[in-house]
């Protein structure tokens, strides 16, 4: 089930020692390719089926491992957030960013790039021939709806969760807003 998050063969040892187990690479190997025996043909571009949209959203954050940073590459779908891949890459390059997220793109039909990076995002985005709004703050739309939700909760302490803290409504509508 993992694989078909993408991760690579290098990427999911990594992923499961992070989660308290352990599996070789040469094991995740065997295994993924008993499962391709079994399921004769499977692409991404199948993998992804079905899955049309506008703008994809991408990113090549770095996880680090072991004292050591391994470049994931993540691509999700900018309306919902549904999480379309995720893998391990190569480098963290604009080069090696677009030829990974190509086929990513053409499966979904995508004809908008969202980015938090504005130079390699938009180097990218040429490449791929999409659009490239460049978002300032990638996480401000979700904040700011958190922080309304949370200050039409806060306000009455319906649940008396701040009063059990010792925080009054008032101060905890405050700092919410200072997340804004």
């Amino acid at each position: 089930m993992l694989y078909l998050l993408r991760l690579s063969y290098g990427a999911l040892p990594l992923l499961l020692e992070a989660l308290g187990w352990w599996m070789s690479q040469i094991l995740v190997y065997r295994t993924v390719q008993e499962a391709v025996r079994r399921v004769p043909g499977m692409k991404r571009k199948e993998v992804l089926e079905g899955i049309r949209t506008p703008a994809i959203g991408s990113d090549v954050p770095s996880v680090k491992g072991k004292g050591k940073g391994y470049p994931m590459g993540v691509v999700v779908e900018e309306r919902t957030g549904l999480v379309l891949t995720v893998d391990g890459l190569a480098g963290e390059d604009a080069r090696t960013w677009k030829e990974w997220l190509e086929p990513v793109g053409e499966a979904v039909g995508a004809q908008v790039l969202g980015t938090d990076d504005a130079e390699a995002g938009q180097a990218v985005a040429d490449g791929l021939g999409l659009a490239h709004p460049v978002s300032t703050n990638p996480g401000q739309r979700n904040t700011e709806r958190w922080v309304e939700e949370f200050r039409g909760r806060a306000e009455p302490d319906a649940d008396g969760a701040l009063g059990a803290l010792g925080a009054s409504p008032e101060q905890a509508v405050v700092d919410g807003a200072r997340l804004k």
